[in-house]
């Protein structure tokens, strides 16, 4: 969400701006080259899929599908990403010798993968629409969910957790990174205006927001999962929307590092924590000279999106709330 004047820091956040638009460009590349992604319909398309992609579109959205590499038993496993491929979770596909429903989108399936032939590097798969008329159960043993395709996770030994628990309120802890010798008064002072800062800033209040519901999620279970997704849409989850694929991708907490980056400016960072890893979340800098707000980013979504599913959290009301809220 742009807002203020626009600053930029340093070099860090324009070099990943750049990655991801490097990626963009070469995954839109390939579609052109490719003569654009194929239409999946009800008749099917078989493809030998690669490393490097094979694109498709699935009623009027577009996927990405992979060659994951071969498992055991001559199975091999197909990687499903929605795009932009660099924000949305991998759907990882098993293959045996049978053919197995997916479900992308809703309750039953629509599509189905169908292996053919295996090869080192390759697979032959028949690829087809399922009609949701059909009412067809997706093979949810088989399907795997983790995090986007082809990033890995982020760590720091500087960060500090700032909720832990379902019991642990919103936190402004924070570890401040100085160039310069200070006094404990101008470091209080400082941090004091940072927070005052920050409690302007939607996006702050977003993530603190965020902050609480992932750490409730320690008290979602399985039973507990089952019975709202049941209540809320009114079937039991299957496929990619399972407890043990929903709870390994949702976040279970927020981590912060407040950094000085000279002259006044600070960056507040805030990475995700899940069982896929650590992932960058939102930065937001300030200007404590100045005593105002630079700019705040909230990286691979927008603030309506993330309110909205938050409201949506907040309405279902148990610890599974952000869960089924789908973000």
């Amino acid at each position: 969400m742009a807002k203020k004047k626009s600053v930029t820091p340093g070099t860090t956040k324009a070099a990943a701006v750049l990655v991801v638009v490097v990626i963009v460009v070469l995954v839109a590349a390939y579609a052109v080259l490719s003569g654009g992604p194929v239409t999946i319909s009800s008749g099917g398309v078989s493809e030998n899929i690669t490393a490097n992609g094979f694109p498709f579109l699935l009623n009027g959205t577009e996927y990405i599908a992979y060659f994951g590499g071969k498992i055991g038993n001559g199975g091999v496993s197909i990687q499903i990403v929605k795009t932009p491929s660099f924000i949305n979770p991998t759907v990882s596909v098993l293959l045996y010798n049978s053919t197995v429903h997916l479900n992308l989108t809703g309750k039953y399936a629509d599509i189905e993968f169908s292996p053919v032939r295996v090869y080192n590097n390759s697979a032959l798969v028949k690829i087809k629409a399922v009609p949701a008329s059909l009412k067809v159960l997706p093979d949810s043993e088989y399907i795997k969910v983790s995090g986007p395709y082809g990033f890995g996770t982020n760590s720091s030994s500087t960060t500090t957790v700032k909720a832990v628990s379902s019991t642990t309120t919103a936190s402004t802890t924070t570890s401040t990174v100085s160039s310069a010798p200070t006094t404990s008064i101008s470091v209080n002072n400082t941090l004091t205006r940072i927070s005052s800062l920050l409690a302007t800033d939607a996006d702050y209040l977003l993530i603190e927001n965020y902050t609480t519901l992932y750490s409730n999620t320690y008290e979602c279970t399985p039973a507990i999962y089952n019975s709202t997704y049941f209540k809320t849409y009114g079937y039991n989850p299957s496929g990619q929307f399972t407890y043990q694929n929903v709870s390994n991708i949702v976040p279970y907490g927020i981590v912060s590092q407040q950094k000085n980056l000279g002259y006044g400016i600070y960056e507040e960072n805030y990475q995700t924590k899940s069982g896929i890893g650590t992932l960058e979340f939102a930065s937001i800098y300030i200007n404590t000279t100045a005593d105002s707000l630079i700019n705040s980013t909230i990286f691979g979504a927008n603030y309506s999106v993330l309110y909205s599913a938050e409201l949506r959290a907040h309405s279902i009301g148990n610890a599974c709330g952000i869960y089924i809220a789908g973000v």
